[in-house]
């Protein structure tokens, strides 16, 4: 097997892998302050079913927590929720506090001894808190299955792109590029997996390294990519892809000794691989960014039998920074 086809496997292997690990990715992590033995125990078996990793944490602090108190522990355990139980002049409640929306929300609860009746009850009364949050599942949470019955098959995603690609050649060019790309993310695969379609142009660059030659180069692609979205909490998320281009470049330009003019048009098809990182700002916004890499399946040599204008390299790089909405 030659080094491009070995290349290409490997990629190939590395998006899945990431995209199938994705789930871990998305685990979420609920901390649970002082809480009896029983109520961890009855809480964690609750909440194995969602894939919320409970964790036990211990606070110095004599008086009840507060909001404050639970936002620094979220931050300092890396957790995405914190919950507490407080008891007051025979009454009992618990607390959950959601990181993301930093908020925290109550319910109260049986007071007394604790027994294993009265830790289930704890248990789901935490369960019923959570449903409210952005820790449960999305289809767990009020309102969740009916919200995604109605969106349909998957989402939709725009984006609009600006950035750059390196092309090396006698000299080394940087192009300034952008690009508009629209991504469908089923649901089918839990918004894990999507596939994006991409249109991008350049201004291109002057050849004028080749004595007596003026001209331009220019390069208009099409391009399809299979994406993976690994979350890395409730904001950021990477973004694997690999796919395939379609490069249509031109060449226009002349001498100026008198030799026919040249026109050019060629079709070349090119491997890309990309990883970008996004930070999902609301429901429906995004922004991030992106580098990826492309290697162009066949030859990039312009000019006449004797005399070359320009000569691309096989593998070019990118670097892009893009906004996006979703539409569900």
């Amino acid at each position: 097997m030659s080094l491009v086809p070995r290349v290409v496997f490997l990629l190939i292997v590395l998006v899945g892998s990431l995209v199938t690990s994705s789930a871990y990715a998305e685990r979420r992590r609920l901390g649970f302050v002082r809480a009896p033995q029983r109520v961890e125990h009855a809480v964690a078996i609750a909440l194995t079913p969602w894939e919320i990793e409970t964790v036990p944490l211990e606070s110095s602090a004599e008086r009840p927590m507060l909001t404050r108190d639970a936002r620094r522990v979220a931050a300092q355990k890396e957790v995405d929720a914190v919950a507490w139980l407080v008891e007051s002049e025979g009454e009992r409640a618990i607390w959950l506090y959601d990181a993301r929306d930093d908020q925290a929300v109550t319910r109260p609860v049986s007071s007394g001894e604790i027994d294993d009746a009265s830790a289930a009850a704890i248990a789901l009364s935490l369960k019923t808190l959570l449903r409210a949050s952005t820790v449960a599942p999305p289809q767990e949470r009020l309102g969740g299955r009916a919200e995604s019955q109605g969106h349909g098959i998957g989402i939709f995603r725009l984006e609009l792109d600006g950035g750059t690609r390196l092309n090396a050649s006698g000299e080394t060019f940087f192009e300034p590029r952008v690009g508009f790309s629209v991504a469908f993310w089923p649901r089918l695969f839990e918004d894990r997996l999507g596939l994006a379609l991409r249109l991008e142009e350049g201004p291109g660059w002057s050849l004028d390294t080749t004595p007596a030659y003026l001209g331009r180069f220019a390069d208009h692609t099409v391009s399809a990519a299979i994406r993976g979205r690994i979350p890395l909490g409730s904001v950021l998320a990477l973004e694997p892809g690999v796919g395939g281009a379609l490069h249509i470049t031109t060449i226009t330009g002349g001498w100026s000794n008198g030799r026919p003019p040249i026109d050019a048009s060629r079709t070349h098809p090119a491997l890309e691989v990309s990883l970008g990182l996004s930070a999902t700002v609301a429901r429906w916004a995004l922004f991030g960014a992106r580098v990826g890499g492309s290697y162009w399946g066949d030859d990039q040599r312009y000019g006449g039998p004797a005399l070359t204008i320009l000569e691309l390299p096989a593998f070019q790089g990118s670097a892009t920074l893009f906004v996006g909405g979703s539409i569900n």
